[in-house]
Order: structure tokens, then sequence, then C-alpha cells
């Protein structure tokens, strides 16, 4: 294994590790992972197993690495291609990330990820709400209060 996948199965084990022992006994996972389709492979990590078991796309893209949402690994990696990919948004982000990963709260992370980025923040800066100017006098006298009395 290369250093990264080792990295990668630390974190596995140190997050997963319930999971892991009962995806060895063929026991159900835990609550959030059930509804993944996760299996074990030959090195003992854990993969996502999707619907492209039958595609003609390498093994790493059928079954991605699972990543936990709140590891700093995941921040790291995350950070890394968001450099590397000359800062893609969200949306093409995750894209990239799903051919190898699958990461929990994906979405919610790589947001939350994004907002921290300072050269993001510097090119799309918000831009601020004018503040509305005041009626004219024609208009002040035309309106009543919606309360008065005749």
């Amino acid at each position: 294994l290369g250093t990264f996948i080792s990295d990668i199965f630390f974190v596995q084990q140190s997050t997963f590790s319930e999971d892991i022992l009962r995806l060895k006994k063929s026991l159900r996972c835990s609550k959030n992972l059930r509804s993944l389709d996760i299996f074990l492979d030959t090195h003992g990590l854990i993969r996502f197993g999707g619907r492209l078991r039958n595609a003609d796309v390498p093994y790493e893209q059928k079954h991605p690495l699972l990543l936990p949402s709140n590891h700093r690994v995941t921040d790291l990696l995350i950070d890394y291609f968001h450099q590397r990919l000359k800062h893609p948004g969200a949306a093409a982000l995750q894209s990239w990330l799903q051919r190898e990963w699958r990461i929990q709260s994906a979405q919610r992370v790589i947001r939350s990820r994004l907002r921290l980025c300072i050269s993001c923040f510097r090119v799309r800066p918000r831009s601020l709400q004018p503040k509305m100017a005041n009626l004219p006098k024609y208009l002040k006298s035309r309106l009543k209060s919606p309360i008065s009395r005749k």
C-alpha cells in the first residue's frame, strides 16, 4: 500500500472501527452507513458499492473509498484538490472528488471548506444592497394610515 492509502486506512480504522468489525462478521452496519452499500476490499479499506459495478471504468471509480466528514485528512484532501484544480466551485470540486472518494455529507463539508478559501473570497466579493431612498413628498401626502378615522 502507498503512504496515502495507509493514511486512509488509519482514518477509516479510527473513525469507522465498529463498522469495520461488523463488515468482517457480515453484520449490519451503523445507521448512517446502512444505505451506502459499503464493503471491505482486499486491503481492508471501506469502499462504496454504488451502481457502477458493470461499468468500463477503473476500480477506484467504480468503488470509491469512504471518508468521514469530520476528519482533518478529509479537510486536507478537499483543500489540496481545490488549489490544484485552480479554485473550482463547490459542485465542480465535489464532482471531481467523487471519482475516487465518497465523503460523508460531501456538499456541506466542501462548501464549509471553500468558505475558508481567501482567494475565492477575494474574487467573489458580496455586493451590498443599496439603501432605499426616502419617499417623495407628494407620495407621503397621499398615503394615509390604515387605521385612520373619518
